[in-house]
């Protein structure tokens, strides 16, 4: 048995980081060498005597240099980086659709601008199929319960007019985390309107909760000035422990989370934060948008915990566990840019950190989110999500690619988040330029863009549990979340895109949690009537010369494929369309926590 003391080869002890024994299984082990691996290795080239002593300097903990090896061997797909093969892909891509276009000024200008969207495809492609192979639970951090060892954990809430019971939910499972009561403080900072009904009922429950030995405050500030991230800086005036761990109305967390996650600050001191691993908590609801949302959401969080492991590691906003001095260090939440708040302060803050020479990882352990469970909703996140990284990306710009120097690592995950939200942005594009100007490149671009959809989709159809539903269910729910609903969220990236750069104003809405009213059809046609007609336009073109224009075998294919786009257009807003969050019943508030999803997904 591995403990945590073991015995050194010379015969002695080493120093325990606790002070006393514990087994150190096999998620320490792995991230104890994925740290090494992150910060000495560049190629896939690995030194595993190296990496033993590095490990035994630092932490005074013996892998041997076979463990190491069998480790690496067993994870490789987490600590490999498909980007290196995906470059050569990409090259022999581009060449090859170079030699069948013509080698022209044209076609060299348009190849250029499309590597990487190409190298996109090949990335996502390669991520999607090493998560057929792998299992989270293999990775899940133990329970260690050594407390008097662990540091102070300040639990902070930003609310804004959230629905009681929801808030409620998320503060009941704060106050539940195992963890020493006088270790542990939970901050509510919240800028309700001040006639919203449900204020009155939140701040007395919080402040109904100051009697017990945790320490709790409820913080009540006026206006929506700085937004969600004002919120947080409010609060940090108030920390008083050694880590924060970020939770948003609608989190739920098991209760053994920080027995789990705290040991591992302990390390690495650059270590600024841990993710967890996020799943959507409300996909058994009345809304038929909530489970599609469920599936694309899991994969979304499930790639960036992948990820985290080779390259840059992203801040969700919430469900994770930071350091409060590298926060105090790397300063305000609140950031502008062009005069405007920036609307992604999560992707920010994991950004910075770095300039400051600390960095985030991922943790296999699962905690509760909600999705939007209409499309309004839907919008509005992700219209804040897009802009907020064009933002982030436009602000930073410099300091990013300094770090193509000292942390290519970190700048090669960066860069590949915004490679691929621009490529989506621009699947749409893809899909009416090709068709109309006959254009078998674009086109092609357009098939690229959305063949990793497949991909998911089967891995939705045969790996995931969904209480256990017959295949034939899965199957369509799959394909809803995959091929319907992702046509909807790229036409939403794409509007993201254009606000961005036409410098339009974007604000910031969180998204609802509370029930919507009737949604008619009237509503949905006006709502949603640009992408509507572009789904007709494209699925009626593309047939048209798919049947009329005697296209070659290629063109067939790639006209049928921009078709069918075009009506998953039109089956997202006909499916989904009347979409809406219902009102949230006790039963709903109940099922809508994590401790309810444990073999959802998987």
């Amino acid at each position: 048995m591995n403990m945590l003391l073991d015995i050194a080869p010379n015969g002695g002890q080493m120093d325990a980081a606790y002070g006393e024994d514990f087994e150190i299984d096999k998620s320490h082990k792995f991230f104890l060498i994925s740290i090494i691996i992150k910060e000495k290795f560049l190629i896939k080239k690995y030194d595993y005597q190296l990496i033993s002593t590095e490990i035994l300097k630092r932490n005074g903990i013996f892998i041997s240099p076979d463990e190491c090896q069998k480790l690496i061997k067993e994870y490789k797909f987490i600590l490999c980086r498909p980007n290196i093969f995906s470059v050569n892909l990409t090259a022999m891509t581009a060449l090859l659709l170079l030699y069948v276009s013509g080698y022209n000024f044209i076609n060299l200008v348009l190849m250029f601008s499309f590597l990487p969207s190409i190298f996109n495809f090949y990335n996502n492609f390669l991520i999607i199929l090493k998560l057929f192979s792998f299992s989270p639970g293999s990775l899940i951090p133990p329970i260690i319960n050594n407390e008097k060892n662990f540091g102070a954990v300040t639990i902070i809430i930003a609310s804004r007019n959230e629905p009681f019971s929801v808030a409620k939910m998320t503060f009941d499972s704060a106050m539940g985390l195992h963890y020493p009561a006088n270790k542990k403080q939970i901050i509510v900072v919240d800028n309700s309107d001040a006639q919203f009904e449900d204020l009155t009922k939140w701040r007395s429950y919080v402040t109904s909760c100051q009697n017990n030995a945790i320490d709790v405050k409820f913080i009540h500030r006026q206006g929506t000035e700085g937004y969600k991230p004002r919120n947080l800086d409010i609060a940090l005036q108030y920390v008083s422990g050694d880590h924060i761990l970020y939770m948003d109305v609608d989190s739920t967390l098991t209760q053994d989370t920080l027995l789990r996650i705290m040991p591992l600050f302990r390390y690495d001191e650059k270590l600024a934060f841990i993710q967890l691993q996020a799943a959507p908590t409300n996909a058994k609801g009345q809304s038929p948008l909530a489970i599609a949302q469920g599936i694309q959401n899991y994969f979304l969080r499930m790639e960036t915990i992948l990820l985290s492991h080779s390259s840059h590691c992203l801040f969700f906003g919430h469900n994770a566990i930071w350091k409060t001095e590298a926060i105090r260090e790397m300063g305000d939440c609140l950031e502008y840019h062009n005069n405007e708040v920036i609307v992604t302060e999560d992707l920010s803050m994991s950004l910075r950190t770095l300039f400051n020479g600390y960095y985030g990882c991922g943790a296999w352990i699962q905690s509760g989110e909600w999705v939007p469970e209409s499309m309004r909703e839907t919008e509005s996140m992700w219209l804040r999500w897009t802009v907020g990284t064009y933002q982030v990306f436009a602000k930073h710009t410099k300091d990013i690619f300094k770090l193509a120097c000292y942390k290519p690592r970190d700048f090669s995950g960066w860069l590949q988040h915004v490679i691929s939200l621009t490529n989506n942005a621009l699947t749409p594009l893809y899909v009416f330029s090709g068709i109309i100007l006959d254009s078998t490149l674009l086109m092609f671009m357009a098939f690229l863009s959305l063949l990793p959809d497949f991909t998911q989709f089967i891995y939705g159809s045969t790996k995931f549990s969904l209480d256990k539903r017959p295949i034939l269910q899965k199957l369509l729910i799959s394909y809803k979340g995959t091929f319907i609903l992702g046509s909807y969220l790229n036409w939403i990236k794409f509007v993201g895109f254009l606000r961005f750069i036409t410098k339009q104003k974007q604000g910031w809405k969180p998204t609802g949690k509370a029930p919507e009213g009737m949604i008619t059809t009237r509503q949905v046609i006006n709502k949603h009537f640009p992408y509507l007609l572009f789904g007709i336009f494209s699925f009626i073109y593309s047939m048209h010369n798919l049947i009329f224009a005697h296209a070659n075998i290629l063109n067939s294919a790639l006209l049928l494929c921009c078709g069918i786009y075009g009506l998953h257009c039109i089956l997202s807003v006909y499916l989904f369309g009347k979409a809406r969050m219902m009102e949230p019943t006790e039963q709903a508030i109940k099922e809508g926590h994590i401790d309810n999803y444990s073999g959802f997904y998987n």
